[in-house]
């Protein structure tokens, strides 16, 4: 698919609404702009006069866009907040309540070990975890060594003890990874693309009403001609 038919189509799907309050509130407005000029071009009222009715023909496309703003904000920092706990996740928020309620009662026994145990020993008590498939063991585990590896941060290139307990965190995470996650991820980050290509249409809207793109488009026409 085209990128530009793409990007269109992502934002319909997270935008539709928006989309065509936008459109209409431009038309509305393009409608009012027209109504002050005569066939020919030339102004029907006094130039005070047209100034002030194009103002508010404008003004009310600004207080749909307003809003719609809003909306792309919003949308915005939600899908954000989102990501934040996609990213931040915890092996524990995924246990069933039976499962929940057995590894709190286990969490301080597991912390003792996993901050006096050797490594080795830690290897051979998660691997049997792993066989078994304990999973409320194996979240409290993970939880323990992530907390102990982040206070040993760095060391892992040249920590052979330090090094068999990331093997033994991956092999834990893959216990608990979220298989949609990716799928999670891509929908949040095409929202919050979407959410801006939507803010910067509004704002291409809003310059097409006032004039200011036409003069824009002007002045680099002028300034090329120079070449």
């Amino acid at each position: 698919m085209n990128p530009a038919n793409r990007i269109g189509d992502n934002l319909r799907q997270h935008f539709g609404a928006e989309i065509d309050r936008v459109d209409r509130a431009a038309s509305r407005c393009q409608e009012r702009q027209k109504q002050l000029l005569r066939a020919d071009g030339s102004r029907i009222f006094s130039d005070l006069e047209h100034d002030a009715r194009a103002s508010d023909a404008v003004a009310e496309f600004d207080a749909a866009a307003e809003s719609v703003g809003e909306t792309a904000a919003l949308a915005i920092a939600a899908a954000e907040q989102d990501l934040a706990t996609l990213d931040g996740s915890d092996p524990i928020d995924s246990l069933k309540h039976d499962e929940l309620a057995r590894a709190a009662s286990l969490a301080t026994f597991v912390d003792r070990d996993a901050e006096t145990m050797i490594p080795a020993d830690v290897a051979r008590r998660v691997r049997s975890l792993l066989a078994a498939n304990d999973r409320p063991q194996l979240a409290v585990w993970l939880r323990s060594l992530t907390r102990i590896l982040e206070a040993r941060r760095g060391g892992a290139a040249s920590d052979p003890a330090a090094l068999e307990l990331f093997t033994l965190r991956r092999d834990l995470e893959a216990v608990f990874s979220d298989t949609k996650a990716a799928d999670k991820r891509r929908a949040l980050e095409q929202r919050i693309s979407s959410a801006k290509v939507l803010t910067g249409q509004v704002a291409r809207r809003r310059r097409e009403l006032d004039g200011s793109e036409a003069q824009a488009l002007a002045e680099m026409r002028r300034q090329y001609a120079t070449f």
